[in-house]
């Protein structure tokens, strides 16, 4: 029962930085449950991915070819998910993965979600594992 308590907080806490970096990025409102201002915890989540975003898209853009072309949520996405593979020790990269697809399919577009596991499953086997 815990563990589903601390899944949830994760994934809310996920939720709440995906939205607020849309809206910081792009000055935009974007539909959502999430309707408080952010924690201190996802603000600086959020300036921390934002000073990293150029070198994250780059990483990203090794595997997509078609970043350009990608739907905003799906490139914040995976932003958000390979931030946190490389950054965040705490958690288990394929629940950080599971946790991006799971966004996706609430927020991204319809098959965004595949894309979303295929990429960042690929970033985690091969730019964020050690040689």
């Amino acid at each position: 029962m815990a563990a589903t308590i601390s899944n949830r907080k994760r994934r809310a806490k996920r939720e709440a930085l995906l939205v607020y970096l849309y809206q910081l990025i792009y000055n935009v409102e974007i539909e959502s449950d999430i309707n408080h201002a952010p924690s201190i915890e996802t603000s600086d989540a959020a300036k921390s991915i934002i000073q990293a975003k150029e070198i994250l898209t780059k990483k990203i853009q090794t595997i997509v070819f078609n970043w350009e072309s990608l739907h905003v949520i799906e490139q914040l996405i995976l932003i958000i998910g390979a931030y946190e593979i490389l950054n965040t020790r705490e958690s288990n990269p394929v629940f950080t993965i599971n946790e991006c697809i799971m966004l996706s399919k609430k927020y991204g577009s319809q098959d965004g979600y595949k894309l979303v596991n295929k990429v960042l499953d690929k970033f985690r086997l091969e730019i964020a594992s050690p040689l």
